[in-house]
């Protein structure tokens, strides 16, 4: 019994150990999110733009505040609460870049990641466009880095869902403008 004991003890280091390691060599991971929109690139910003609408796209929102600069603006900084699983996360989003209706880029950071977003608008006739989202997501640490580099599956599809809301908030908005107003 001690001999498995032991040999158990190595394997679990062994296996907490190499997932750490993980998290080491792989300081960072990517993903893309990809959608194409009956609509231009401008009609596409303007809804993706439009935080009263964030709620009805972004899958757990609960709130999106302001908490400094000017609203969509370069230096706009947001607190956005999200829940999940009946998880609550809080993260800060900053706007390093604001180009109507060509990119946005954003900071969003909180106690686990650091993630570097950049969503381009590329028309690709005169009635529709593509959005395309980068993100490069940093673990804060060595558990988080491996997390992410395991699960970076979930992030993608996670976000993909998001996007495939948006596309179909934005092509209601477009064909059927008094959709959702009150």
């Amino acid at each position: 019994m001690k001999e498995f004991l032991k040999y158990a003890a190595v394997l679990g280091g062994a296996i907490v150990f190499s997932f750490y390691l993980t998290g080491f060599f792989n300081p960072f991971v990517r993903y893309e999110s990809h959608i194409s929109v009956s609509a231009t690139a401008e009609e596409a910003w303007t809804v993706y733009s439009d935080t009263s609408t964030a709620r009805d796209w972004l899958d757990g929102l609960s709130a999106l505040d302001l908490i400094a600069g000017n609203h969509n603006d370069t230096g706009a900084t947001y607190r956005l609460e999200l829940v999940q699983d009946g998880d609550r996360f809080v993260v800060i989003q900053k706007i390093t870049h604001w180009e109507p209706p060509v990119r946005v880029r954003y900071k969003v950071e909180n106690n686990m990641l650091v993630n570097d977003m950049t969503v381009d608008f590329v028309p690709v006739d005169s009635s529709g466009c593509d959005i395309r989202v980068r993100n490069q997501v940093w673990g804060k640490t060595f558990f988080w880095r491996a997390v992410f580099t395991i699960f970076k599956f979930m992030l993608s599809d996670h976000q993909q869902r998001d996007y495939d809301r948006l596309q179909r908030l934005i092509e209601s908005r477009i064909h059927h403008p008094n959709r959702g107003q009150l």
